[in-house]
């Protein structure tokens, strides 16, 4: 990147995607100047976009209210997520890439009506432990997404026998691709039958990871579990995680 002094002569292009090298949610960097001038060049064809999340608080917020298509990576802080909430109505993919969730949750509370045109929903977490009123106001927003296809979730939610996140996915019935992570102490055949319960039909990929030392779910009621999405085919991308 350091040596691409003038990437802002690259002018009406409708996607830009910025790799740096490290974490996913490592990149707070503020040596990449020709990020911002790159950004503002192509400011009337732009629509995708995939920045750190310095570059993107940084630029001027006209430059992105034509997106359609965000991924936010590296950022330590999403208090400015309200201000592109407030003037992007266009987004339609939205991922993000973060460390604090009282932050993201008190956002989420705020505009829980925002981006009402999205229908995909990433949410990356490394540090951070989602408490019950962080997955409430998640709820809370995806209840207002009816168009949801993707909703995956990388972040610690615990599980207390029930969770808001696998109880909204009833009210997603467009949901085709999810990706889930749950932790606890223990998991029961009640939860497993909870869950079982909730998982939409039409999945056509299915991602879970579970983390309990304590599992008296056997790897054949998982197998079952899946094989009661009919919608997966050989080409899903089916990953099931246990431990």
């Amino acid at each position: 990147m350091k040596n691409e002094p003038h990437l802002s002569q690259l002018t009406n292009l409708n996607t830009l995607s910025f790799c740096l090298e490290g974490s996913l949610t490592h990149n707070d960097r503020e040596d990449i100047p020709e990020v911002l001038e790159a950004i503002g060049a192509s400011v009337r064809t732009l629509r995708s976009l995939s920045v750190c999340g310095w570059a993107l608080w940084r630029s001027p917020i006209h430059t992105l209210r034509d997106l359609t298509h965000l991924e936010i990576f590296g950022t330590q802080s999403v208090a400015n997520l309200s201000l592109l909430f407030r003037h992007n109505v266009r987004l339609e993919s939205f991922s993000l890439g973060y460390r604090n969730n009282s932050e993201l949750s008190e956002v989420l509370r705020e505009h829980p009506d925002a981006l009402p045109h999205l229908h995909s929903f990433k949410l990356i977490t490394e540090w951070d432990y989602m408490e019950m009123d962080h997955m409430e106001n998640l709820k809370a927003f995806l209840l207002t997404k009816p168009r949801l296809r993707r909703f995956d979730i990388q972040a610690a939610m615990p599980w207390y026998g029930s969770s808001p996140i696998v109880e909204v996915l009833r009210a997603l019935p467009s949901l085709e691709v999810l990706g889930l992570e749950l932790g606890g102490v223990t998991f029961t055949m009640e939860d497993y039958a909870y869950l079982r319960d909730r998982i939409p039909q039409g999945l056509t990929s299915f991602y879970i990871q579970c983390y309990f030392p304590t599992m008296f779910v056997e790897t054949t009621q998982w197998v079952d579990l899946v094989s009661c999405l009919s919608s997966l085919s050989d080409q899903s991308c089916l990953i099931l995680s246990v431990y």
